[in-house]
Parts: structure tokens; C-alpha cells; sequence
């Protein structure tokens, strides 16, 4: 029996909308849910549960639907499809899947050819890291295909399903499995039940899968290839590539790379390759007690500097957001503290930013360091190490406006990409990480969420304590977007010259100087000299630092220095200059 459009399901609560894939044990359909969402329905086919010939396998079935709902509920990730519900409905196992509005791999290239090189890397690593996350739980896929890899539209991401044969690993065990596979990129112990298995049995499967992808055509079956060996390497290809596609699809699972994160750093880096991690961020109540953890999860840009040393660049999504401080909030502010440069934060005003990346953390010490040895002076000299408290992972401090400047076109000459400081609106943006309070945890802070003077309180919460130093950067936790320290440790350098207030300011989040119609914010390396040049403005800092109160390190708080400033409270972070930013 097939459920037909209309039909309700599990009390009203869902209504087939239509069928969607008929396979050789299961069915799915497309519900509408509550408020208007629409919703995958996976079940088993009725004559499963009911035909003579299943009988004996009844109760198999049915386990192996529980443990893939279970197995999918467990691994949660972006590019994980997810599990919202299970029930029985007439006597059949129901899971209740998102809905992900695109097509297959597979039917992508059968319609359209084979991928671009960048767009199939990219939803090859988004796949690794849903693997990454799986095998962490100790479960295989064990069937990684195109077919199983929906894009995700209008993100344009990649999205693994379908966990029908996903199993349990125990890694260096030899355990029983079933046979189940897909021939061209099934691995050859998958055709023996009691062959060693491990992440090198997906690893396989995600490099058939690249190659699909680049060429159009199905990778020969493992079980042909032990006899002869056909996999036919484009000679188009760089290299790196054939390599990967080689190591990952090596016939013998001990020739194999191992785990999927070591193929990973295998493929070339063509020009995207954005990779994920996940971290966690809090809200507080307005006494500064956490309410709430918010797992999260970012894509960045893992910059190689050398020496061991990288620097994440954390993607920025574009948006609109209120910059500064409300009016009937400055006055209550400028009468509670007798302070007038409240106003500095007026009026709030709507600034639209593009999408752009900016440093995970303020630069560090080993950052810093690495940069500053390997390339030498374009304007003006650097030491490679200034700052007072030292330590490789502390951020790096008494640096000026104009050293800040040159140690960003120095990193641009490293690595060909266009570094520089973050405009004043594009640091606020990322600061709120989405928020509208005035600290990106809430409406206070307290000194086991920032390093700042605990000395100090702002509104209800509680003193605490005051470490008289920087921390290491990453030592409390990430704010909305991922990013780490935006509140206390130093105070960030801007690009920005200063304004008393936003009164003209834009509203698209670039570099404020009208005195300015030349491209040298834009092309910083280009304009060194020109940005270098001695004048008597004040440029911006934001943030707070380890030696300040907890009112100066709000998202929407202002200061400034002359550029040639040194202190140990100062740092900075860096923006990478990308398509869309300007």
C-alpha cells in the first residue's frame, strides 16, 4: 500500500504531499508539517512488513530502520541530513527527516556533466567533515555515493543521507558485516563479511566519488581492479589531485590513507576549500549567569603561515545590523557614569556588510612572529616580538596602527592574498555575532566569559577576577560567528580614522574617511606607502582589554589612539579581502 497525497499521518500532524523515491525496502514521501513546513517521510514498504517472503526478516527490518534513525540523530552536523521525528504510523516504522530542496550528485552530473574542480572539492570536504563527525561516533557510512549526497539549495551545499547500511566500527577489530554495497564505489573488503573494516572503507568511497564527479564516469569496481587495474588518472589533472584519487582509492585497505582527514589534506586547494569546526556559545541572564550553551558550528579558511603556525579565517556571513548605541540607552549611560562620550556611539544607525572573513582570534604572538621573520620590511621595520606578556598563543600586543598596517602587507605578500584591518562597522558586525545586546552573551558580562578588570561590574552582575595580563587567546568561549576574545584581552585597531560621532557615517560597512577617493583602503599592499604616511588623526580601537572594565568592552563601545601608540592592552585582528567585500 502506498500512501496517497492527502493522507494523514501520526494524528493529523503530517500530510503526504507526494511521493518522492521508491527503493528496495523502503519508501519516501513528501509532508507538509505543522505551521506550513515541509518534511522528508522515510517508512518501509507495506509488503515488507506483510508478504510471506519477508516474514523470517521482519523483525531484521525493523531493527535496521531503528538504528538508522538513531544513527542519524546522533551525528548532528550541517551537512548531516536530520532526524526530527519517530513514530509508528499503521504498523510501519516512520522517521521524519528536513527537507533539502535540490537535487542528487548524481542526477547533477547526469544532467549537467562533470563538476568544476573547485565546486566538486568543496562538496567533497563538506562531505569529509559529516564523515569526520560520524566516525567520531564510531560508525561507518558504508555507502558514500553520488546518489546519497543532496545539494542543498539556495547554499549550494552539500548534505550526506540515506545511513540505510551505516554500521558500528571498532577500529583494528575484524567484525561481521553484511554485504550490502554499491558496486564502482564499494571498497573490496566490503565484499566479505568478516574483512577488517575501518574509516579507510569511506575513504574509498568519497574518493570514487571525486572521481564521478570530475569525470562523468563510474569508477571501475574494486573487484575487477584486482585483476586489472584501470583506474585511468585525466592527464589534465595537477598532480596533487592524481595523487589523492590514487591514495584514497587504493585497491588493499593498508595502501589506503587511513582516516578521512588525512585525504583531506591531500587535494589541492583550488581556490575554496572553506573547512568547519564547531564551538560552543552562551547567552546570560541579566545578573551574568549562563542560561543558555548554544553549540554552533563556522567555516574558515585555514591560512598556512609556516613553521607550524596557521591562522583561521572565520567566514562571515553578509547582513544588516543596528551600529551603536540607542539614544535612550546613551543617556541612561551618560547620567549613570557622568560621562558624555556615550555620545561617541550615536546615533545608531542600519549598515548593510557583505559577506567577508576575519580572524578567528586577535593575531597571536607565533603569528606575528612567523610573519614578521619570513618577510622582510616593505615600509618600516617590525619586531618579531614586542610584546610584554609573553606566549606564542597570547595575542600579540604593544603593536601600533602603522605596525598593524605593515604586518598586514607583509602577510599579503606571503601568501598572495589581500590582508588588511577590519573597517570599524565590519569589526561591530562581527563583535554582536548576531546579537543586539550589549555584549554578544547578553545584556551583561562577567570575567569567566572575557579577561577585562574585574574589579568592575556592569549592570547586575557580580565582580570577579581581575588577572592583570593577556590569556591565551581561545581561553573563553567563541561568540555567535566562532569568533574568540572580541570582548577584553586587547583593545583591536581598526582601519578607521575616528569620528566623534556617526552622523554621515555609511551604511555599507567600508572604511569611513571622506577625505579619502582613492582605492588604499581596498588595495592596502598596493597603497602601503600612501596608508603609511605620517598625519595627526586618531585612528579606532574597539574591544576592551585585560586592564579595562567591563563598560568598555561592549560591542558598540569606541576609543582611539594616535597611530603611533604602544601599549599592552593593544593588538588586532585581521580581515582577508575576498569577492563581494568592497
Amino acid at each position: 500500500m502506498v500512501w496517497q497525497p492527502g493522507t494523514k499521518i501520526f494524528g493529523d500532524r503530517y500530510t503526504v504531499a507526494k511521493r518522492l523515491k521508491t527503493g528496495g525496502f523502503g519508501i519516501t514521501y513528501l509532508v507538509n508539517g505543522p505551521r506550513g513546513r515541509q518534511w522528508v517521510l522515510k517508512t518501509l514498504k507495506d509488503e515488507v512488513m506483510t508478504e510471506a517472503e519477508y516474514i523470517p526478516y521482519r523483525d531484521k527490518f525493523l531493527r535496521d530502520f531503528d538504528r538508522e534513525t538513531a544513527k542519524i540523530a546522533i551525528c548532528r552536523h550541517r551537512h548531516i541530513v536530520q532526524v526530527v521525528n519517530h513514530f509508528i504510523h499503521e504498523g510501519l516504522p516512520c522517521m521524519v527527516m528536513e527537507y533539502i530542496q535540490g537535487q542528487d550528485l548524481a542526477e547533477r552530473v547526469m544532467r549537467g556533466g562533470a563538476l568544476p574542480e573547485a565546486v566538486a572539492l568543496r562538496y567533497i570536504r563538506e562531505v569529509g567533515e559529516a564523515l569526520m563527525v560520524m566516525h567520531e561516533k564510531g560508525l561507518l557510512h558504508r555507502d558514500i555515493k553520488p546518489h546519497n549526497i543532496m545539494v542543498r539549495l539556495p547554499a549550494d551545499e552539500a548534505v550526506l543521507i540515506d545511513f540505510g547500511i551505516a554500521r558500528e566500527f571498532i577500529p583494528n577489530l575484524t567484525q561481521t558485516h553484511t554485504i550490502a554495497l554499491t558496486p564502482c564505489f564499494a571498497p573490496i573488503e566490503q565484499y566479505d563479511k568478516q574483512e577488517h573494516r575501518g574509516e579507510f572503507t569511506d575513504v574509498y568511497a568519497l574518493a570514487a566519488t571525486l572521481y564521478y564527479l570530475l569525470t562523468g564516469n563510474l569508477p571501475p569496481i574494486a573487484t575487477m581492479r584486482v585483476w586489472r587495474d584501470r583506474l585511468d588518472i585525466p592527464k589534465h589533472w595537477s598532480p596533487e589531485l592524481g595523487n589523492a584519487i590514487r591514495q584514497g582509492m587504493a585497491i588493499e585497505p593498508d595502501d589506503r590513507t587511513q582516516t578521512v582527514a588525512d585525504w583531506l589534506a591531500l587535494l589541492p586547494n583550488s581556490g575554496g576549500g572553506l573547512l568547519s569546526f564547531t564551538f560552543e556559545t552562551v547567552r546570560v541572564n541579566d545578573r551574568g549567569q549562563i542560561v543558555q550553551k548554544i553549540p554552533g558550528q563556522a567555516r574558515f579558511y585555514p591560512q598556512d603561515l609556516g613553521q607550524g603556525v596557521r591562522l583561521d579565517m572565520v567566514q562571515l556571513p553578509g547582513g544588516t545590523f543596528l551600529m551603536g548605541t540607542e539614544e535612550a540607552e546613551i543617556e541612561r549611560l551618560c547620567k549613570e557614569y557622568d560621562k558624555g562620550w556615550f555620545k561617541r556611539e550615536s546615533p545608531q544607525h542600519s549598515v548593510q556588510v557583505s559577506p567577508f572573513l576575519i580572524g578567528k582570534t586577535p593575531v597571536t604572538q607565533d603569528q606575528w612572529r612567523v610573519v614578521v621573520t619570513q618577510v622582510g620590511k616593505i615600509v618600516r621595520d617590525l619586531d618579531p616580538d614586542p610584546s610584554g606578556f609573553k606566549g606564542g598563543n597570547r595575542p600579540v600586543e604593544r603593536v601600533s596602527w602603522y605596525d598593524a598596517v605593515e604586518w598586514c602587507a607583509r602577510l599579503s605578500k606571503l601568501t598572495g592574498q589581500e590582508y588588511r584591518l577590519p573597517s570599524e562597522a565590519e569589526w561591530e558586525y562581527a563583535c554582536r555575532g548576531g546579537t543586539t545586546t550589549p555584549f554578544a552573551f547578553g545584556e551583561t558580562i562577567t570575567p569567566d566569559l572575557a579577561n577585562y578588570d574585574g574589579n568592575y561590574s556592569f549592570g547586575n552582575a557580580a565582580k570577579g577576577q581581575y588577572r592583570q595580563e593577556t590569556t591565551p587567546v581561545t581561553s573563553f568561549p567563541a561568540n555567535g560567528f566562532g569568533l574568540y576574545d572580541c570582548h577584553g584581552n586587547v583593545y583591536e585597531w581598526c582601519f578607521d580614522p575616528f569620528h566623534d560621532k556617526y552622523q554621515g557615517a555609511p551604511g555599507d560597512g567600508k572604511v569611513w574617511d571622506e577625505n579619502v577617493n582613492d582605492n588604499r583602503y581596498q588595495k592596502p599592499l598596493a597603497n602601503l606607502k600612501v596608508l603609511l604616511k605620517e598625519s595627526d588623526k586618531r585612528y579606532v580601537l574597539r574591544g576592551g582589554s585585560w586592564d579595562y572594565g567591563p563598560l568598555f568592552c561592549r560591542c558598540a563601545y569606541r576609543d582611539h589612539y594616535w597611530r603611533d601608540d604602544l601599549y599592552s592592552t593593544v593588538g588586532f585582528r585581521v580581515c582577508l579581502v575576498g569577492a563581494g567585500l568592497f
